[in-house]
């Protein structure tokens, strides 16, 4: 009642002040940031804005100084939102897709005042409820209801089950064989009193379920959507109170023993996990202040779960926390609290440094004043910790301070987002049982369906782990998130023909992708539990692994809603003379985009004219005015904002904006009159700038130019009947654009060596594309290679990103959004120096231009001949000094942290920090990509206020109301979650390359030269390999051959030599220590093997052992060595960027991410080769003798692989720039 009072007050006091307008522009803001619809909403607050404010004919065309907000209600567009708000049809986003937090929100959050802060969430489990409460049953829900509330974006699903075949009478075998209720179960929640069978149908007879709706519905009234949500969150909140599970065999004894391993302990069997309670709130917040608690984002190491990493600025590394217990139930991202442990329980790296702590450590009290005192524990700041933190590091080198996690302070999108595969828990898969066809039988088999209810009837009583249930585990694909225990009425809810085929344990379903999210994890239990959503299609299929990788990183790839698509202008639409006043009109000029081949949003081109008199240059950039076309606060507006970004995917793009407007009415398309916002520049010969002009515009492209034609172009190479592309307009021809062409290059040349000699930083990887066939599958792959065509666009891009940063900042400097890229970590910089140094490389790491000299230099330099080398020779010194300089610069990025949106209003008085490091500018701003970026489209807006300032003498508030700009605090927020948005867009991004790359190489294994990067000691060693821009481990056990293998500390050298004859047959193991949590074969309980691709003998680590390096080969698909590498030799001495050959191949396997495995190449390898070669050119010559013709030799030979018709769609993309 208090909340509820709280956000009537926050609303009245809205009124008084004139801020409809920024309650407006908060749920709006809400719908792009949580998900969740203003249905929930809608009634009150239409009820009070229509009512109280319009009736009376309140003023909402005025900005509210005090508060900072805006009001725009005299804005016809404004009612119109505000009406469809009350119909649920505009600002309501699609009921099919969870919240972005797991924590439910409630309505007095959405309507918080501008200076509110959230509060910060301590525990997974909600407080206690009353006994009242404890033993109120709830209503029954049908199985479609249970649906529509697991997509509900208010409230977690209900974990309900219902009868798999109507005809049978609801009596089922219980446990013990004695007859239980059959049928539909009530959602009995964790801690929640169990009843019986008579008393579940009791309650189904007073609370009858009501008519169904499927998700997204949007045929309820306003008052039914509210009820609907109002009780969907106070079932959520009875499900969620109180919850406690009892772990059977927890005895005291356990509970201290698992206590005891909070130090990261190796875990045993027997291990359950009781966790600590998080801190309370007001304990957070003053631990915060006083710096004994740190905030930060929890990354956990995906392989090894046991270790998790905290940043915290200041501190020279990053805090360790390791196992289980001391993470306490934190998940990859969330943001956390985490307290510092006493130095006694940091982790000492090495053995020898571990013996000498034990003897000092007692004469040191400064060090160890008791078993749980800090030296920082007197501290009141927290600079005054980090001061001692880092004088106790600098002091101990060999030391890494751990920290164990106090409290979640901002769940992680990841929690919403789980993908993976179903494991039965708690029984065995009976494979007797008939199996069933939903396409073919309408009616389960009498003993499946038997079986089924048998297993839903269990699951209504009782706790997902009590000991004897079937339930089921889901077991993600990303290593990093916890598995998580999920009810079989989830499943059959989800799925019934999906609950036959685990019960039967079919590998199908097996293998059946599935969604899911974490709905709560208590103190007391191993396991989170999670709730169902959706089932994706079979892992080990590209299709399905893309939805799956889509799903993980929570990228809307849906079809756009009928709401949005009803935001479009009709067709045919053409431009009508309304949409031309005050544009400038660039038709009759030469304009023409650059692009990719298969580009299809063209959202820039470019114009290049002389300067009367000669002297200089007249360039246009014209970018695509896509804000013309999206209204702010309309559906179309909120679904962009969602989306944040495009998302390029190798076969596939999921599109920012629906395909009526990024590829027809906005792409500057040849031949097509389109809008447009241009910069255009007089400057002069030497690419000075003398004047700068922004405005909206008209244009029509005469041509759509392509990266490889603009090359041809610029390298002398261009012949016009060979170009394929049609010109259009009157009087253009190619002699015309491609001296254009020509002058904007001699332009971008200045441009780019003033600005890399104003400081600028260019760090460039490998980046694939691939070749597809028919079938989408890949059969080639080659690095990207940027040349001066792309450089070309570039530069003018950028220059005019830092235009419109000036201009509009310069007008706006309370809410500009830009762009900025923070400095790198100084310590991690000094590593990468000494790693280059290491490699007879000196790199200057004191600032961005002087890195970019010391690699400019580094790439200009030939390597030093050797006297007597052959002309093969020095090839062969060339290429491996190039390979070197590539692992340089990929070493180089890893410092670096990524460029940020931002609200100039967040650090107004701090102008330091808008500067951008590897651009080397004070201000920088994306403009140029509005198809297919969201913060472009927030610029164009600013721009366009920011003219009506400078041109139509509007004040900065009188232009940002008539425009509808978002207030600072608004537009700080959406910089946060495009942000974050970006992240995933480009995690998404990487994960498809990298799952094209594992099913080419899964394909067409190969041998490649790879460049050690890291040795890790006499356990591993990592190589980078350049013509796959990646990196693989190759774990010494697992090479197939018998070895010993040595690792000099001093000498940072590991030598591989043969095990003697002697060690062999005494069964000696030399190889090393094997690391805690990495032994071959350790998984986390997937299961029977279920790859799609080489077998576990391909991986090396089956339960049967390591296969020999010779079976291993002869396991793999014909193995390509297409440079002719000759094998390594035994002994074999590995420093840091040597090279060494290695065969290249991928595990798919189900429900694991695919990733690419690696052995040395040895003469083992090379003569099974030769004897696989010598088999398949016998089955070829007896393929040919039957006339089988090619097809069968390709049989013969093991190959199947396809012609490539079309290339990859993944752009080539700077992270530091773009």
């Amino acid at each position: 009642m208090r909340s509820l009072w709280g956000g009537f007050l926050r609303l009245v006091g809205c009124g008084a002040n004139n801020s409809i307008g920024q309650h407006l522009q908060r749920l709006y803001l809400n719908s792009i940031l949580t998900g969740q619809a203003i249905c929930a909403h809608k009634q009150s607050l239409a009820k009070f804005i229509l009512g109280a404010q319009i009736a009376r004919g309140g003023s909402f065309g005025v900005l509210s100084r005090t508060s900072g907000g805006m009001n725009f209600g005299s804005d016809p567009a404004y009612q119109v939102a505000l009406e469809a708000a009350a119909r649920s049809s505009v600002l309501a986003v699609t009921f099919g897709l969870p919240t972005v937090s797991p924590i439910t929100q409630t309505p007095g959050t959405l309507l918080q005042p501008p200076n509110s802060t959230r509060q910060l969430s301590t525990n997974a489990a909600a407080p206690p409820r009353s006994s009242t409460q404890r033993n109120k049953p709830s209503a029954p829900r049908s199985g479609t209801e249970a649906s529509e509330v697991a997509g509900s974006a208010t409230a977690m699903p209900t974990e309900t089950t219902a009868s798999p075949t109507a005809k049978h009478t609801p009596q089922a075998r219980g446990p013990g064989g004695g007859p239980t209720g059959r049928g539909r179960a009530t959602s009995d929640g964790p801690g929640r009193e169990r009843s019986s069978a008579g008393a579940r149908q009791m309650v189904r007879e007073q609370h009858p379920s009501g008519s169904t709706r499927g998700a997204g519905s949007g045929s309820e009234s306003g008052s039914e959507a509210r009820a609907t949500a109002e009780a969907a969150m106070s079932q959520l909140r009875l499900d969620c109170t109180g919850e406690k599970e009892v772990v059977s065999g927890a005895s005291e004894k356990s509970v201290k023993k698992r206590a005891s391993e909070a130090n990261g302990a190796k875990k045993d069997n027997s291990w359950f996990g009781v966790y600590p309670e998080h801190m309370p709130q007001q304990d957070l917040s003053t631990g915060l202040k006083s710096g004994q608690i740190f905030r930060g984002k929890i990354r956990i190491n995906p392989g090894n779960a046991n270790e998790s990493y905290v940043t915290v600025p200041g501190l020279p590394h990053d805090l360790l926390i390791r196992g289980e217990i001391n993470r306490n139930r934190a998940v990859e991202g969330d943001e956390v609290a985490v307290k510092v442990q006493p130095p006694s329980a940091w982790f000492i790296r090495n053995k020898v440094a571990k013996q000498q702590n034990q003897q000092q450590v007692a004469a040191d009290p400064q060090t160890l004043r008791g078993p749980e005192e800090c030296p920082w524990q007197d501290c009141t700041s927290p600079e005054q910790v980090k001061q001692v933190l880092c004088e106790l590091l600098a002091a101990k080198p060999e030391l890494r301070a751990t920290a164990k996690v106090t409290g979640i302070l901002t769940p992680s999108a990841k929690r919403d987002h789980l993908v993976g595969l179903l494991r039965l828990v708690g029984r065995l898969p009976d494979p007797a049982l008939p199996s069933w066809d939903p396409a073919t039988e309408a009616t389960m088999p009498r003993p499946l369906s038997a079986a089924v209810e048998d297993a839903l009837a269990v699951d209504a009583v009782g706790e997902p782990a009590d000991e004897g249930r079937a339930h089921f585990h889901l077991i993600p694909i990303d290593p990093r998130l916890p598995i998580c225990r999920v009810r079989v009425g989830q499943v059959y809810n989800m799925s019934a023909a999906l609950l036959a085929g685990l019960l039967r344990g079919e590998p199908a379903a097996g293998r059946t992708l599935v969604s899911g999210l974490v709905r709560y994890w208590n103190p007391n239990s191993l396991h989170p539990v999670a709730t169902l959503r959706a089932s994706l299609g079979q892992a080990g299929e590209i299709e399905s692994e893309t939805a799956a990788i889509l799903e993980a990183e929570a990228i809307r790839s849906g079809e756009f809603e009928s709401d949005v698509l009803a935001c479009l202008p009709p067709l045919p639409w053409r431009i009508s003379e309304q949409d031309l006043v005050g544009r400038k009109d660039f038709r009759s000029h030469r304009v023409f985009s650059i692009d990719p081949p298969t580009a299809k949003d063209l959202d820039d081109a470019l114009s290049i004219e002389p300067l009367p008199g000669g002297d200089g240059w007249r360039v246009g950039v014209h970018i695509a005015d896509v804000s013309h076309f999206i209204e702010p606060f309309s559906a179309l507006d909120v679904e962009a904002g969602r989306r944040a970004t495009s998302t390029y995917m190798v076969q596939r793009v999921i599109p920012m904006l629906p395909p009526l407007l990024c590829e027809q009415l906005c792409s500057l398309n040849p031949g097509e009159d389109r809008l447009t916002f241009s910069v255009v520049w007089d400057m002069g010969k030497d690419g000075s700038i003398r004047s700068t002009w922004f405005g909206r515009s008209v244009i029509r492209s005469c041509a759509k130019l392509s990266y490889p034609l603009v090359q041809r172009m610029i390298e002398g190479d261009f012949r016009a009947e060979d170009t394929g592309v049609r010109l259009h307009g009157d009087g253009v021809t190619w002699d015309q654009v491609e001296a254009d062409s020509l002058a904007l290059w001699s332009l971008a040349k200045q441009l780019r060596a003033a600005r890399f000699a104003g400081g600028a930083l260019r760090l460039d990887n490998t980046r694939l594309f691939f070749s597809l066939d028919n079938d989408g599958n890949p059969v080639a792959a080659a690095p990207y290679v940027q040349k001066e065509a792309n450089q070309l666009v570039e530069e003018f891009m950028v220059r005019a990103n830092i235009s419109v940063a000036q201009f509009v900042s310069g007008v706006f400097p309370d809410r500009a959004m830009l762009r900025r890229h923070p400095p790198p970590n100084e310590n991690k910089m000094d590593e990468l120096r000494d790693a280059a140094q290491a490699a007879g490389a000196q790199l200057d790491v004191s600032s961005a231009a002087s890195l970019q000299a010391s690699l400019a230099a580094l790439r200009a330099r030939e390597p030093p001949e050797v006297e007597g080398q052959c002309a093969v020779e020095r090839l062969s010194s060339a290429a491996r000094y190039r390979r070197i300089v590539d692992l340089v610069i990929m070493l180089a990025t890893r410092p670096m942290q990524l460029a940020k949106y931002f609200s100039t209003g967040d650090c107004e008085d701090a102008l330091e920090l808008w500067r951008h490091y590897a651009l080397a500018v004070d201000h920088y701003t994306h403009f140029t990509s509005p198809i297919r970026r969201y913060p472009d489209v927030v610029v164009h807006r600013q721009l366009a206020a920011a003219l009506d300032v400078k041109e139509k003498g509007l004040s900065p508030l009188a232009a940002a109301a008539k425009h509808r700009l978002l207030d600072p605090s608004l537009t700080s927020r959406v910089a946060d979650h495009c942000n974050e948005r970006r992240l995933a867009a480009r995690d998404a991004q990487d994960a498809s390359l990298r799952l094209y790359l594992c099913v080419l190489l899964a394909r067409q294994p190969c041998v490649a030269l790879g460049t050690v990067n890291i040795l890790g000691g006499d356990l591993f060693f990592s190589a980078y390999l350049t013509e796959f821009g990646t990196e693989v481990t190759v774990r010494i056990k697992e090479m197939g051959v018998p070895l010993t293998a040595e690792w000099n500390q001093g000498a940072k050298v590991l030598t591989l030599a043969r095990q003697s004859k002697a060690g062999a047959e005494a069964g000696a193991t030399p190889i090393g220590r094997e690391r805690q949590g990495q032994a071959a074969g350790r998984g986390r309980g997937r299961g029977q093997d279920q790859g799609q691709g080489p077998s576990s003998a391909a991986d090396g680590s089956g339960e049967g052992g390591t296969a020999s390096l010779a079976e291993w080969v002869d396991s793999l698909p014909p193995v390509r060595n297409l440079h002719g590498l000759q094998p390594a030799r035994l002994p074999l001495h590995l420093r840091q960027f040597d090279d060494v050959p290695l065969i290249m191949t991928a595990v798919l396997a189900a429900g694991e991410p695919p990733r690419l495995t690696a052995r040395v190449y040895l003469p083992e390898a090379e003569q099974a080769l030769a004897a696989k070669s010598a088999r398949a050119g016998e089955s070829v010559v007896a393929a040919k003798a039957q006339g089988s013709g090619k097809e069968a030799a390709a049989a013969a030979d093991g190959t199947d692989v396809g012609t490539a018709v079309r290339q990859s769609m993944v752009p080539w993309d700077n992270m530091l720039v773009d």
